[in-house]
């Protein structure tokens, strides 16, 4: 049985031992190894010790053995721990009382300083891991707090069948897959934003790890025109754009639609709108108009995954995107509740509400239909809004609250309270008295 901690190398050059080096130390006889621990209990110790899912890990190996810490002798079981690229762990559990005794880091990662060309052909700098196999990976923990962000991209192994590994290269300073620094980037970007303006600490407020997929593919060789966040996590399609400009390019490149996804996250955690109806068309909104106010040059979402002049959805035009969308309440479409109907047309009833966002922030005082009080003040009530409502909620109650949410925090007779009431009014919903 080996007693970890205790041993000496000989250096012998010839029949000559050169140098001894190392502590052997007489280790007590009565050490008691008849104590056994199944696999299955070793893995409930590591993850009661560890705090995580026994899903998130994978016990490599485990044998017995005698440790020395803190000048005792202990029978324990070393149990290897891989967690990802950036976390493993030794730990050395006693049979007797079943506990950890001693809890030793096998990955030490070493975050670089690191740069590349975006899909856009912007140069941009981020952080990435040196692994042990002297490559880098896109993993930086230096964000969220407590946790990383990871992008991994879609690759298919040579029977076809879909893989995902971290997007890697031999050198911090070149030969990055381009979608990868685009959405590292842009992770960034939106991490920073709703951390500093909203306080928040990752889509769940509680710093989860911040995770993309990039060059999604439907099957291999088969383009996907489109980006989704599937509960935990971005995927972005290597996009169908074609010679003709319709269809997407890589979704990857587009900070407002990586924004977009990463407010479903928002959502999903908050009010946690459910996806059908008016609800789902606040679900949309909501991300949209995250979208344009992390992407703030513009109103409009898309441009730049689609061919020039191009895009996705306005805010402040409703009719005027890929899909028109109606801007008032009197232009509603009514869609069945099905997955060809949009879920209600969720998709397209979003502009109402997009709508009233634009009049609140510049579109009332540009079109003189009252007051406008700008994007910052604006974000702060929608955002407040949006913690208070429910699964059910439906325009006017996100009417209502934005109301709500401005009297509570600018005063009940602030031109804010005006201005949400009037942004609401030109899209057809009066708010109530409260």
């Amino acid at each position: 049985m080996p007693v970890w901690g205790e041993q000496i190398v000989v250096s012998v050059f010839g029949s000559e031992v050169r140098s001894i080096t190392g502590a052997l130390r007489e280790s007590p006889l009565n050490i008691d190894t008849n104590a056994s621990l199944e696999k299955a209990e070793l893995l409930q110790i590591s993850e009661e010790h560890l705090k995580r899912n026994r899903d998130s890990f994978q016990i490599t190996s485990h044998e017995r053995g005698i440790i020395r810490y803190a000048k005792r002798f202990s029978y324990t079981y070393k149990v290897k721990i891989y967690v990802s690229p950036s976390e493993g762990w030794e730990l050395y559990i006693s049979p007797i009382g079943k506990r950890v005794v001693l809890k030793v880091p096998t990955i030490f990662t070493q975050l670089t300083s690191s740069s590349g060309t975006d899909l856009l052909g912007s140069q941009v700098s981020f952080n990435s891991t040196k692994g042990s196999d002297g490559n880098f990976i896109m993993l930086d923990d230096s964000f969220p707090n407590s946790s990383q962000t990871q992008i991994a991209e879609n690759i298919f192994d040579e029977d076809g069948e879909r893989l995902y590994g971290y997007v890697s290269s031999s050198d911090p300073n070149s030969g990055w897959n381009a979608a990868g620094v685009s959405a590292m980037k842009n992770t960034r970007i939106i991490y920073d934003y709703f951390l500093n303006k909203h306080n928040r600490n990752s889509f769940d407020d509680k710093g989860s790890p911040l995770v993309s997929i990039v060059d999604y593919q439907s099957t291999e060789g088969e383009c996907f025109n489109n980006a989704f966040w599937n509960g935990s996590q971005m995927t972005y399609g290597d996009g169908c754009l074609t010679t003709r400009g319709t269809g997407f390019g890589n979704l990857a490149a587009s900070l407002d639609v990586a924004a977009h996804e990463v407010a479903h996250g928002v959502v999903q955690f908050s009010a946690n709108l459910r996806y059908e109806n008016q609800s789902g068309a606040l679900n949309e909104s909501f991300a949209d108009i995250f979208g344009v106010s992390i992407d703030a040059e513009d109103w409009v979402l898309g441009e730049d995954i689609m061919a020039s002049g191009r895009f996705l959805r306005s805010i402040s035009n409703p009719a005027s995107g890929r899909r028109p969308q109606p801007a008032h309440l009197d232009d509603f479409v009514f869609l069945p509740n099905t997955k060809e109907g949009d879920w209600g047309g969720v998709h397209i009833n979003s502009g109402i509400q997009n709508r009233a966002f634009y009049l609140l922030v510049e579109g009332n005082e540009k079109e003189g239909k009252g007051l406008s009080i700008g994007r910052t003040d604006a974000e702060t009530i929608i955002y407040a809004a949006l913690l208070k409502l429910t699964p059910n909620s439906e325009y006017a109650d996100s009417a209502n609250q934005w109301a709500t949410e401005a009297e509570l925090i600018f005063g009940a007779n602030s031109r804010q309270v005006t201005a949400v009431e009037q942004a609401w009014a030109n899209v057809g919903i009066e708010i109530s008295e409260r």
